[in-house]
């Protein structure tokens, strides 16, 4: 197969192998010694040529699935449409953020490594149905993704990239834009409109002029994606730290209210103060690390309740919100459950009483309880902080006595 390397206009970073999780590398070594390409591919190529801390690392190779499962240990093959093998490992804290506390179940504290077989465009069969399990060369898979930047293709061994879309120069002029007519992708997949927000917020890169007057002009797509979809662009700029600036952007593109009609409200009615306790939020999401075990809920704390002095309410909007960005109605029990477990302890004045009301639920929810207290003391502060300083001395006792065991294995 023909296949060409664009000039490097983007460098990869010296230390590039310590920013990389040890067993995706493991995985590209061991697809690469069965004989076949494999790469590093998507936004963990992008995070590596800005210097950043990759979240997640997806790999493609020319192996197809079943060669990939016969190579790769602990991996199973997934999805109708098309399929991809998912090999599991036990997940590795990278970065500097604060972990809280171990993984309760050890069974949701495995990573995913996604891998995919090259594609091609999805071909019409005779009875009229899409096949999507077509498969194709490197060039064909990097044209099916969405943006430049995340068409992006990097061999660690060699330490070559691999570009047929433009992205290392993307990259290098900081501008995101669209693979293909950016009209036609957007109506393809309206998330795709969030996505490229959130990566104008997370990198700081601007929008290229087509590609912005295409986000704008299909913004009524978003009507019709998905909400679990949608919420998933929302937690990811949540657990980043980002969700303020997320939600000012969606903002100013006008697309807040195609995405959630309740929040644009929300944010209309209360102005710059709802923006500066977000802003408190993320400063204090970029210093936690959010364990895997949590429901979702917690971004969604400043959001659903108003926090005084010694009272914590619930906004009267809460279930609209809820239909707008699809909060589960056990992530609504679990923050009305963390509402009366906290507005009691507030009530208390000695800290033994304070422990009681702890010490009744089971491990699980007093580690979402500590969480989330930790999340209050570091955006609101008073009786917050006061309040985690009383009680941090019981939860490390409660982490050496319940949960090193679990984190040994």
């Amino acid at each position: 197969m023909i296949w060409r390397l664009f000039k490097r206009k983007a460098k990869v970073p010296e230390n590039y192998k310590k920013l990389i999780d040890s067993q995706a590398l493991d995985i590209v070594k061991d697809l690469q010694r069965g004989g076949h390409r494999a790469y590093l591919v998507g936004g963990c190529v992008r995070d590596l040529l800005l210097g950043m801390q990759p979240k997640d690392f997806d790999i493609a190779t020319s192996a197809n699935p079943f060669r990939v499962k016969m190579l790769i240990q602990r991996s199973q093959i997934i999805g109708k449409r098309f399929r991809i093998v998912v090999a599991r490992r036990r997940k590795q804290l990278m970065g500097s953020k604060q972990m809280i506390f171990p993984p309760i179940d050890r069974n949701k504290y495995l990573h995913e490594f996604q891998i995919t077989t090259f594609r091609r465009a999805p071909e019409k069969t005779l009875s009229g149905t899409i096949n999507e399990n077509v498969f194709g060369s490197e060039k064909d898979d990097a044209e099916r993704r969405d943006f430049t930047l995340n068409g992006l293709f990097f061999d660690p061994t060699s330490k070559k990239i691999v570009d047929y879309v433009g992205g290392e120069k993307d990259i290098q002029l900081k501008r995101i834009r669209t693979i293909g007519d950016p009209f036609i992708r957007f109506e393809e997949d309206p998330v795709r409109i969030l996505r490229a927000v959130r990566f104008e917020v997370r990198t700081g890169f601007h929008l290229e002029k087509q590609t912005e007057a295409a986000l704008k002009s299909k913004a009524a797509c978003l009507l019709q994606a998905k909400k679990e979809r949608t919420r998933e662009e929302f937690l990811k700029m949540a657990k980043d730290g980002y969700l303020s600036s997320f939600i000012q952007k969606l903002q100013k593109y006008k697309l807040l209210e195609f995405v959630s009609p309740c929040l644009a409200k929300h944010c209309h009615q209360q102005g710059a103060a709802f923006f500066d306790m977000l802003s408190c939020y993320d400063r204090a999401a970029k210093k936690i690390h959010w364990p895997n075990q949590h429901l979702s809920a917690p971004f969604l704390f400043p959001l659903l309740f108003h926090v005084t002095k010694n009272r914590i309410e619930l906004r009267p909007e809460t279930l609209h919100l809820k239909d707008d960005i699809l909060v589960s109605k056990a992530e609504l029990g679990y923050l009305e459950a963390i509402q009366q477990t906290l507005n009691r302890v507030l009530k208390s004045h000695r800290p033994q009483q304070r422990l009681f009301f702890l010490q009744k639920r089971n491990i699980e929810t007093q580690a979402q309880f500590f969480f989330t207290l930790k999340m209050l003391a570091e955006c609101h502060g008073n009786p917050f902080d006061q309040l985690w300083k009383v009680n941090e001395e019981f939860w490390k006792e409660l982490k050496s006595k319940h949960f090193s065991k679990r984190a040994r294995h």
